[in-house]
């Protein structure tokens, strides 16, 4: 397997290290999910059912809908009409009108109606009749989310964050934005889309024949039910209304390892390695994977760890403060988690607002590389001190490694660990392979899960 993929920027899989029938061999290269030429199914059969549970009173088909909620991104992934399979990430913010004194952003104008103006009218005669008291709110405050937006989302469990309103308009407007993404509100714009969706949860919130915890069902039950969402993009709104009628949960990290080493079709043993040793590099925490094969050409047995105060946040508080320093550039004012973590990424950064020019590009590029260099290495090199024995892949993927590529092959090489033995995933603005590799593993899975219920 080639352990430089990003000095490679075509779109070859296999080019890349990538087995190309693999799912993440498909999702690199946009390649629709096809057997024998046919589109894989993308949506399955639903029944509504009567109160009694058994009475059904309709049949809908659910869309696919796939969502990792990281600390940082909600990652979602689905199908397009043609079977490619579409990736989304949207940072972990929210902003309210209200509380923004001026605004010159383009980005959308989102708010929740909780019921039409019939029911209104209805609300409004029971008061008239002294049957009601207050009227209950019809919409929430418009929002934006986003990179624009200032206000961050709560972080942590995901019974925490569920409770706060906040986060669940966040994330209806997500699957939302995404459905428009995949063109499912070209064809009947105003029709009301039904949702089946896939939740990772943190890998501690479940296990393996024991479920969710009961705090996280209740959280995730929230979810559930009809959304009416009015979208407004300069003086025009629409109404984009989705149903969530079930969802199923997965662990989040192991995704990656899944969708490496397995075919559309559920076939395992793609890659050639008995094990897989998976570093999933997060925003606040890193995930250990340890995936063994339980014979031959099947799948892998996966159990994991979870590595806390280490994490992509971490390094780029680290970078900002060395960056402020009296030697570099102490006019730097604070910088924000997102500053310094595309500072970490890009080598450069804003200065008073403005870019960096001549010299000091230069400077800041020199002092950002001596950093990751210095940092970066260590941190590899306490995760491989982890694992000395030279008997399992190790796959580096997430959202911090792709800042640290260069510090992953410099640090392998030092450790002499020959490079069938390591990888790092191929990373382009387009499919941004590694901060996806979760969430394509986990719709792999969902969509092997509901094939029959596909077929009637």
């Amino acid at each position: 397997m080639n352990p430089l993929p990003h000095l490679q920027p075509g779109k070859k899989a296999e080019s890349a290290g990538l087995p190309p029938d693999s799912m993440l061999g498909l999702a690199y290269e946009r390649r629709s999910w096809k057997k024998d030429g046919l589109v894989v199914p993308t949506s399955y059969y639903y029944d509504i059912l009567a109160p009694d549970g058994k009475t059904v009173l309709d049949t809908v088909q659910n869309i696919e809908v796939i969502i990792d909620i990281g600390n940082n991104e909600a990652k979602i992934a689905l199908w397009d009409r043609n079977g490619v399979l579409i990736t989304r990430g949207t940072t972990t913010t929210l902003q309210t009108l209200k509380s923004a004194i001026y605004s010159t952003s383009d980005a959308p104008v989102w708010q929740q109606r909780f019921y039409d103006d019939y029911q209104a009218e209805q609300y409004r005669r029971e008061q008239l009749d002294g049957k009601r008291g207050e009227l209950p709110i019809q919409y929430s405050d418009d929002v934006y989310i986003g990179d624009n937006a200032t206000e961050a989302l709560v972080t942590g469990p995901t019974d925490a964050r569920f409770s706060q309103a906040e986060y669940l308009l966040f994330l209806r407007i997500c699957i939302a934005e995404a459905l428009e993404v995949a063109g499912y509100y070209q064809e009947n714009p105003f029709e009301e889309k039904n949702v089946g969706l896939c939740i990772g949860v943190r890998n501690e919130e479940t296990a393996q024949g024991q479920g969710l915890k009961p705090e996280v069902k209740l959280a995730l039950d929230e979810l559930l039910g009809p959304v009416t969402l009015i979208k407004t993009v300069g003086e025009r709104p629409v109404e984009r209304k989705l149903h969530i009628r079930e969802y199923s949960h997965l662990p989040q990290s192991w995704g990656a390892i899944y969708a490496l080493d397995t075919d559309i079709m559920g076939n395992a043993g793609l890659v050639e390695t008995d094990a897989i040793t998976g570093f999933d590099g997060g925003w606040f925490d890193i995930h250990l994977l340890e995936g063994v094969r339980v014979g031959k050409g099947k799948g892998m047995r996966v159990k994991g760890e979870k590595i806390e105060n280490i994490g992509g946040v971490f390094l780029a508080r680290e970078l900002a403060n060395e960056l402020r320093k009296t030697k570099n550039f102490p006019q730097l004012g604070v910088m924000s988690d997102a500053e310094a973590r595309e500072a970490l990424r890009t080598g450069t950064f804003k200065l008073g607002g403005r870019k960096l020019k001549d010299g000091d590009a230069e400077k800041a590029q020199r002092i950002i590389t001596h950093f990751k260099d210095t940092n970066g290495t260590k941190l590899i090199a306490g995760l491989a001190s982890r694992h000395p024995r030279l008997d399992s892949l190790f796959l580096f993927y997430g959202g911090l490694f792709i800042n640290l590529h260069d510090q992953i092959v410099g640090k392998m090489t030092d450790l002499l660990r020959p490079q069938d033995f390591y990888m790092t995933l191929p990373y382009d603005d387009e499919t941004q392979l590694p901060k996806f590799a979760n969430v394509i593993g986990l719709a792999g899975l969902y969509n092997l899960k509901n094939r029959k219920k596909a077929l009637r």
